[in-house]
């Protein structure tokens, strides 16, 4: 199985798990869940879907992902105009997807 295979999975069943309303737990790497902003009411019986301003998917690093992101050094760099440069860390992601798997 190649890393592509467990994104495309992930984003298949992810959303629709936090969708649903549950909290989605990757162990050691963290879990993921559902938060939603809304207007305050006075009485309860006055909350509706319509009190509902957004909902944002909140990731909570887990005792892994923390201890890694401990050891995250920080360099200047320079980048040519309309370049993109990918980060160090999407490369440890994908490391710990393979770890987890195998």
């Amino acid at each position: 199985m190649d890393v592509l295979s467990v994104i495309e999975g992930f984003l298949q069943i992810v959303p629709k798990t936090l969708k649903d309303g549950y909290t989605v737990d990757f162990g050691d790497l963290g879990n993921m869940g559902v938060v939603a902003k809304s207007n305050s009411v006075e009485k309860e019986e006055n909350f509706n879907s319509s009190s509902i301003e957004g909902v944002k998917v909140a990731f909570r690093p887990g005792k892994l992902f923390k201890e890694e992101l401990g050891k995250v050094e920080f360099v200047k760099i320079s980048v040519p105009e309309g370049k993109v440069v990918v980060a160090e860390s999407v490369y440890f992601l994908l490391d710990l997807i393979k770890f987890r798997l195998y």
